[in-house]
């Protein structure tokens, strides 16, 4: 889960707080109210940021994508996700609205800390909304087929995070999904930790080109 801001001095001016309130706040002393042109250009700065995420290298092929496997992403869309992630985490922790409006799902039948709140602060700091599912309140395969509750859950929210047992019943609850579907960990895989692992070593050694991994 992470969050995007698109350079460095957009970043410094988020700093200081939401730019756009700032400016049309009630006036104060020695300052004025920010006139519609102003307002236009933040909103402008705000758009270029946007599709500089969106053309960043191999970054529209995962728009809409599952991500079950860290083999699911090819080489290139790997590279441009840990890139985006980097520019996120230098960023801070500055709200953003990116997800504004959007929900995610969060499905464990497993008891989880680091990815649970790792997604629901995420969501948060994009503008979303995160819920959560845990225990009895679903079993994949179990209380119903995984192709029902990914349909019907489908109808509701836009991206669903899974963190279960078996990995064959996730594999039929993200075919019969609508929305993005993410193994929050299986026994087959755990994609999240993979990731954030390979940001780790990239921050460490600059490069994940030639490396030697002992696991």
């Amino acid at each position: 889960s992470v969050r995007f801001v698109g350079n460095r001095s957009f970043i410094t001016f988020l700093r200081h707080g939401n730019v756009a309130e700032r400016l049309t706040e009630r006036p104060r002393k020695h300052t004025q109210t920010a006139t519609p042109f102003q307002t236009s250009c933040i909103s402008m700065q705000f758009t270029v940021c946007l599709c500089t995420m969106m053309t960043l290298p191999a970054a529209t092929r995962l728009r809409g994508r599952n991500l079950l496997s860290i083999v699911d992403l090819a080489p290139d869309e790997l590279l441009s996700l840990i890139g985006i992630a980097q520019q996120l985490k230098a960023a801070g922790r500055e709200q953003l609205q990116f997800l504004r409006g959007k929900t995610l799902a969060m499905l464990f039948e497993k008891p989880s800390l680091r990815t649970r709140v790792s997604f629901e602060v995420g969501m948060t700091q994009l503008g979303g909304h995160a819920i959560a599912a845990t225990g009895n309140d679903f079993l994949v395969g179990s209380r119903e087929t995984p192709e029902d509750a990914a349909r019907v859950l489908s109808r509701f929210v836009d991206a669903i995070v899974v963190r279960t047992h078996a990995h064959e019943p996730l594999q039929r609850f993200a075919a019969s999904a609508t929305v993005p579907t993410i193994n929050g960990l299986s026994e087959a895989a755990h994609p999240c930790q993979a990731l954030a692992d390979m940001l780790t070593i990239k921050e460490r050694f600059g490069t994940l080109t030639g490396l030697r991994i002992a696991y």
